[in-house]
C-alpha cells in the first residue's frame, strides 16, 4: 500500500489539476482517502517515518480538496476527530505518557500537512471551521500541560504557524 502512496506522489507533484482529477477516478486513490488510518499504513505508527506524516497528509489534502463539498472533506477528517476526541478525554497527568505524545504530535503533523494542501479561501475555510472553536481547546491544554517537551511544542507551533499564516 505505501508503495502506491508513493506512485501517487509523483503523480501528483508532477502532475496537473486534470490529472489529480483523474487519480480520484482511481479505486486504489479511493480507497487510501477514505482509510488513511494506522491499521492500513502502518508507516503512521513508527517514530522514524513521523516526519513522512506531514507529506502523506499533504498529498491527501491536496486530493481532498480537488473535490468539491464539505461532506467529503468531513469524513475525511472522521479519523483525525477520533483521535482528538480520544486526546480531549485523557487526563492531564496522562499526557505525559509517550502514548499521548506520540498521538497528539502525529495530529499535529497530520494537521500541517493538511493545512498546507489548502490553496483556496473556501479549502481554508472547511480547516478553520472543522479546528475552531472545538479543537482549540486540546491544543492549548496541550501546549500548557507540555511546554518543557520540544517534541511535543515544536510540531504543535509548526502546525499554528502555518495554519495562521497560511496565504489561502
Amino acid at each position: 500500500m505505501f508503495s502506491i502512496m508513493i506512485f501517487i506522489f509523483i503523480l501528483y507533484c508532477h502532475s496537473s489539476y486534470m490529472t489529480g482529477k483523474l487519480l480520484l477516478k482511481l479505486e486504489s486513490t479511493k480507497f487510501i482517502i477514505a482509510n488513511h488510518s494506522r491499521e492500513n499504513f502502518p508507516f503512521l505508527e513508527e517514530y522514524r517515518c513521523v516526519r513522512s506524516r506531514t507529506n502523506f497528509y499533504y498529498i491527501l489534502g491536496c486530493l481532498v480538496f480537488m473535490e468539491d463539498g464539505p461532506v467529503k472533506f468531513r469524513s475525511f477528517m472522521e479519523p483525525l476527530l477520533q483521535v482528538a476526541v480520544n486526546l480531549e478525554a485523557s487526563a492531564d497527568a496522562a499526557f505525559r505518557t509517550d502514548v499521548v505524545k506520540y498521538a497528539f504530535t502525529g495530529l499535529m503533523r497530520d494537521l500541517r500537512g493538511i493545512a498546507m494542501a489548502t490553496n483556496s479561501r473556501r479549502t481554508y475555510g472547511l480547516l478553520f471551521d472543522w479546528l475552531y472553536p472545538s479543537r482549540m481547546p486540546l491544543l492549548l491544554r496541550a501546549i500548557s500541560l507540555l511546554t518543557d517537551e520540544p517534541e511535543v511544542t515544536t510540531p504543535l507551533l509548526k502546525f499554528m504557524s502555518e495554519f495562521v499564516l497560511n496565504k489561502a
